[in-house]
């Protein structure tokens, strides 16, 4: 007899949760696997904001489109027109930064 469970489990990234349906089973008993998931929130993005590809055309996309700082949340580096020439042509750039993700822009771009 087949028997099934929905569980609702608030984890942060890196998580598994196959696993974590399989640990569950042996922990009880039985053998358990996944049929289902249902990602409701990924960091900042929620499922009540979301929408379905058959809602989205070429005339509203816009409407839906994100810009790249609306995504990432990282430190702004705001480099300087000389830094910008050096970084576009690949130069090492001597900086005192810590070991992160940065957005770089020059005056008005992100590269």
């Amino acid at each position: 007899m087949q028997k099934s469970v929905l569980l609702k489990v608030h984890c942060s990234k890196g998580t598994y949760i196959r696993s974590l349906c399989y640990d569950l089973g042996k922990r009880m008993g039985y053998g358990a696997y996944m049929s289902f998931l249902l990602r409701t929130q990924s960091g900042k993005f929620i499922i009540d904001n979301t929408v379905t590809l058959d809602e989205i055309s070429l005339e509203n996309i816009n409407n839906f489109m994100l810009t790249i700082d609306a995504v990432l949340e990282y430190s702004i580096i705001k480099l300087n027109e000389n830094q910008a020439k050096k970084f576009l042509n690949g130069a090492y750039l001597k900086m005192e930064l810590e070991n992160k993700l940065y957005r770089v822009y020059d005056n008005n771009d992100v590269f």
